[in-house]
């Protein structure tokens, strides 16, 4: 029951060990593969927030990030240009020792069509070696470079795959990121992704449709205690999904059923259980 987002230039593939079947992916970010473009273009209100973060990883297993801080704060921090924030980054001697940062035109690319501009960052490192991500919080909140870093719940199991959690778990895709809703800056990353509630589902309701190892079952029994009916389907399902029907026939006061059948069924609202 987490949101989680990737961040990374590659995409995301788990499945939960005891259900193959229970499988979920998070795609690339889209904007990180060769180079990233700011989602937001000039002018930056960095009135509040200040710094930069971007985090570069290129050693042989690409999980030893590095965090690169920098202020890009302009003349007028309110409306600071893409000029000024190309131009600080580029001060920065850890910035430009791993990345490139440049001016690109908010609509049409190439600088020499004017401005508004946008922010470009192109790693000087080889693409093949490195792997970098943007922190979301600080001036990130008002360039957006990760607009196009998707964002999915998933069971809180995945959370080994979190880069917070790549030394805890080392075998693994250590590419997302977990996002807290009662945290700001992750809520609005949450909502902006285009969910509705900062709400979470339970694990259990994550499973809908891609699970048939867990499953719920309602139980009618009869004043004696004896199991009459079994209503049985896969976690997650809902009304209007199929299911099974075990119906148990006793002879007289007998506690063995002497008939069992079992039939297709259609949930309906009465018959969805809810775990403890």
């Amino acid at each position: 029951m987490s949101f989680f987002q990737n961040p990374i230039g590659e995409e995301f593939r788990g499945s939960w060990p005891i259900d193959q079947q229970a499988n979920f992916f998070i795609g690339a970010n889209t904007n990180n593969i060769a180079e990233m473009v700011s989602g937001n273009a000039e002018p930056y209100d960095f009135s509040v927030v200040t710094n930069f973060i971007i985090n570069i990883a290129y050693d042989p297993l690409r999980v030893g990030y590095t965090p690169i801080s920098v202020n890009v704060v302009g003349a007028t921090p309110a409306a600071t240009t893409a000029s000024e924030v190309v131009a600080l980054l580029n001060a920065n001697a850890l910035f430009a020792d791993n990345f490139t940062a440049y001016l690109i035109n908010a609509t049409k690319g190439p600088i020499t069509y004017g401005g508004p501009f946008k922010v470009g960052i192109r790693c000087t490192k080889a693409r093949q070696a490195a792997r970098m991500y943007v922190t979301n919080a600080g001036a990130e909140q008002k360039l957006r470079f990760n607009y196009r870093a998707l964002v999915k719940e998933m069971p809180t199991y995945f959370e080994r795959f979190t880069i917070a959690e790549r030394f805890n778990y080392p075998i693994g895709p250590n590419l997302l990121v977990q996002l807290d809703p009662l945290n700001p800056v992750d809520a609005a990353v949450i909502l902006a992704a285009g969910f509705t509630s900062l709400v979470p589902l339970l694990d259990w309701q994550l499973l809908a449709d891609r699970s048939n190892t867990h499953t719920f079952a309602k139980i009618t029994q009869d004043g004696s205690g004896r199991i009459t009916q079994i209503i049985e389907y896969f976690c997650g399902a809902k009304a209007g999904d199929m299911a099974r029907k075990i119906n148990y026939t006793y002879t007289g006061a007998n506690t063995i059923p002497n008939q069992i059948t079992t039939i297709p069924y259609t949930l309906t609202g009465a018959d969805l259980v809810t775990p403890p």
